[in-house]
């Protein structure tokens, strides 16, 4: 018998039922944008100690690798791995467990914010100095919150926000 004049399925028709669909790729993307700042931010100054006003001196800045910045950078790398994971398998269980690095990056770069002497103490504490000796120290300078902080502010704001909503969007 012949399949004249019956009534094929149409062209291009979807599958029912099937696998959840995968996260969002425009937004592991920008997650992957947001490790990637996290991570230049790591590398980049964290603090900048200078002369007071009216005393002429030059400044110095800490690294962020040389405290808390190490953290970021372990954390930018992780973050990264788990949003590449996620694109090639499609998954959104890993997208979603991108949030907690970046949960902590996000913490590290808020207490050096509000603590812009900690990679500066850090960067000092190896020159064999008293803690009496850098609170002195850091009585006579100021003490600013360096570029990379704020980059890194940025990066794991976007790795958060980016990473939550593409694994929330895909499960619903």
């Amino acid at each position: 018998m012949s399949s004249y004049g019956q009534y094929p399925a149409a062209p291009g028709a979807a599958p029912t039922g099937g696998a959840a669909p995968g996260p969002d790729r425009n937004l592991l993307f920008a997650g992957l944008a947001g490790a990637a700042l996290i991570l230049i931010g790591s590398l980049l100054a964290w603090s900048t100690v200078s002369a007071p006003e009216g005393v002429d001196g030059s400044s110095e800045s800490s690294g962020g690798t040389n405290g808390d910045g190490l953290w970021t950078l372990i954390a930018a790398l992780v973050i990264g791995a788990l949003l590449v994971a996620a694109l090639v398998r499609k998954n959104a269980t890993l997208a979603l467990a991108s949030v907690v690095p970046s949960l902590i990056a996000l913490v590290v770069v808020v207490l050096n914010i509000f603590d812009a002497e900690r990679t500066a103490r850090a960067d000092l504490s190896g020159e064999d100095l008293s803690s009496e000796d850098l609170d002195m120290f850091f009585e006579l300078v100021d003490v600013s919150v360096g570029v990379g902080v704020w980059i890194a502010l940025v990066g794991s704001l976007v790795a958060v926000g980016a990473a939550a909503y593409a694994g929330v969007k895909a499960r619903s």
